[in-house]
């Protein structure tokens, strides 16, 4: 884990004035790097880089890294193959001067050229200068689990691995209404939108290429990977069973080369299917419990940590006591601005856990994410799939899956044919979804801004491809799980830890994206494919369990802890009186209830905290 950022001179004028807001502009990112920092020109060019260091910790591996004299990087994330890259780079006569990725990334690409990304396996944003074409590529890897962000105007080219970078430019600093509007209101969709809550600020998309021409001053940008390719027309033919054992095969790989580490390593066990099978795993392969962290929470029954003690019967893991870790209110503001979310449940239970790994001394941790994306783990998707569906017996075999998962009491059959035959000529797009998901009341807004997207499908031309597995894949790149790992990265950064999550190795989604979708819901239950796959190991009540509880800090908390915080901000002058919100609306609506659940209103509260916040940031560095 690493922060990058560079600047491109588009011009001699003004450049010393620009240098210095660039020292501000990469000290922004400072905590996502602590062991190295440094800043390089090249020619017309600066590239900086906070390291953060996972692979080969010797000064040698500092970034900016120099190769063959014409060839400069920085970049962000790991190599999970690099050991196998080097050996086949060596092969065709490369030297190696350090044990980093860094380096083994470079020479892929001096190598193979543009064709290199293609032949890594890892989380990356990268930055490549090459001085003998003049041009500088910025790429991302397949699914976005590293940022990357981006700005031009006529004086300069500039980029960095976080929005909040941007605030030391006059040119960027100013807020986006209509994206911070949208955003609130749909639960962050732009988040796999080029278009930010700053203004003039882009961020580059999952599978991307950047390529800036240095000598014509522009860019273009082109798709170097889409795993909609890999959503084939015919599904794999391979059956269950076969399937089941590749799967366990696959992930068991996928977790092995993300063990590969020159510092401690960790993982994190929340109670749910996911992580449940990621430490079955590492518990086979002797992994250290000690090494595993769980977040409880004593007042909260309903919680995770009973199907967690059904995996750790012993008490082996390491537990970290929710109650006696809630942030003051003051960090609360601190979060916001970190995650940069506009929307969402606060990231607590994540902060809290993530400063317990760092405190323990840990810079790398496993986790489950994208599980739930890849395998149909939420009971949501397959009621928006019975409202796709114009087969009868598909509409109640999806209405039976999601009340059955969710723990809900099925409708009547009368019921289900009225509506069935209501919407069966309706057109659903995914942005129902995010309807169904987020409540919106527009009168809460000042001045409207926002924009409601045209929601089209865009795997409607791939008439093959079952609404399913498009809503699988729109999970993964344009909703639910962008927003999954922005939260993770910002979190994670500021403590200086490498987040991996196996369930989002390459090769196992280009894969399992193939099979039979009948595989999915075999049993009638969600990720059944997943389940078997790991039947053995997986304690009974994890297997069964049916409902999924979100790795957040329980509602009743967000109340119990931060009312007088939130009624402070209600009653202030500023949210009174801010440009995007009612508040005094806001204000009436919540002193109608007589039991007020913050955790309802919270969004209108992040999006007030977010913009005080870097307002405040704003003001400081340009002052």
């Amino acid at each position: 884990m690493c922060g990058i950022s560079g600047l491109i001179f588009k011009n001699k004028s003004n450049n010393d004035d620009l240098k210095k807001k660039f020292t501000n502009f990469t000290s922004l990112i400072d905590y996502r790097g602590p062991d190295h920092h440094q800043i390089k020109t090249f020619n017309n060019i600066l590239l900086s880089s906070h390291r953060l260091s996972i692979f080969d910790p010797s000064t040698k591996s500092n970034m900016p890294m120099t190769y063959m004299k014409n060839f400069h990087i920085v970049f962000n994330g790991s190599i999970y193959n690099y050991l196998e890259l080097k050996n086949e780079l060596r092969s065709y006569g490369y030297k190696f001067n350090t044990e980093s990725d860094t380096e083994v990334l470079i020479a892929s690409y001096v190598h193979w050229q543009n064709e290199f990304l293609h032949k890594l396996n890892g989380d990356f944003a990268i930055c490549i200068y090459d001085e003998r074409k003049n041009k500088i590529i910025l790429a991302k890897d397949r699914l976005g689990v590293k940022p990357l962000y981006f700005h031009e105007n006529n004086n300069f080219f500039c980029f960095s691995s976080e929005i909040k970078s941007f605030l030391a430019f006059n040119e960027t600093n100013n807020c986006n209404n209509k994206i911070l509007q949208n955003d609130c209101k749909n639960y962050s969709k732009s988040e796999s939108k080029k278009e930010t809550f700053l203004n003039n600020v882009y961020r580059l998309l999952p599978g991307q290429m950047l390529v800036y021409d240095n000598l014509e001053k522009k860019y273009y940008i082109n798709k170097w990977f889409d795993y909609l390719n890999q959503i084939e027309l015919k599904p794999s033919k391979k059956k269950f069973n076969e399937s089941c054992i590749e799967l366990k095969e696959d992930l068991e790989y996928a977790i092995k080369i993300r063990l590969r580490s020159d510092c401690k390593i960790s993982s994190t066990l929340s109670g749910g299917i996911d992580s449940t099978i990621i430490n079955s795993i590492l518990n086979l392969n002797k992994f250290n419990k000690k090494n595993v962290f769980h977040l409880y929470f004593k007042d909260y029954e309903d919680g995770e940590y009973k199907f967690v003690r059904e995996f750790d019967k012993n008490n082996e893991i390491s537990l970290i006591d929710g109650d006696k870790n809630i942030p003051e209110p003051e960090i609360l503001n601190k979060i916001v601005y970190i995650s940069e979310a506009i929307c969402g449940a606060p990231n607590i239970s994540s902060w809290i856990t993530y400063e317990n790994i760092h405190k323990e001394g840990y810079k790398v941790c496993l986790e489950g994410n994208g599980g739930d994306e890849l395998f149909g783990g939420y009971e949501n998707q397959y009621l928006l799939e019975s409202n796709y569906t114009k087969n009868l017996f598909d509409y109640l075999k999806f209405k039976k899956i999601y009340f059955e998962s969710s723990g809900l009491k099925p409708e009547n059959l009368f019921y289900q044919l009225k509506n069935f035959y209501l919407k069966k000529n309706k057109k659903y797009f995914p942005s129902n979804y995010i309807n169904f998901l987020t409540e919106r009341n527009n009168d809460l807004f000042l001045n409207d801004q926002s924009y409601d997207e045209d929601g089209n499908n865009k795997l409607d031309n791939k008439n093959n491809i079952s609404n399913f597995k498009s809503n699988l894949y729109l999970n993964m790149t344009s909703f639910t799980l962008q927003n999954i790992l922005r939260n993770v990265d910002r979190t994670a950064s500021y403590h200086q830890i490498e987040n991996r999550s196996p369930f989002l190795d390459y090769q196992l989604i280009s894969k399992y994206l193939k099979i039979k979708e009948e595989f999915y819901t075999k049993g009638g239950l969600t990720k059944s494919i997943l389940r078997n796959s790991f039947r053995d190991t997986l304690p009974e009540e994890v297997y069964y369990r049916k409902h999924k509880l979100g790795f957040t800090l329980p509602e009743f908390y967000i109340t119990k802890n931060y009312k007088n915080y939130f009624l402070d901000i209600l009653n202030s002058k500023d949210f009174l009186e801010n440009e995007n919100l009612n508040g005094n609306l806001i204000k009436k609506v919540i002193n109608k209830e007589k039991n007020v659940n913050f955790f309802k209103y919270w969004k209108y509260f992040n999006l007030y905290i977010l913009e005080k916040e870097f307002k405040k940031k704003k003001n400081e560095i340009n002052s």
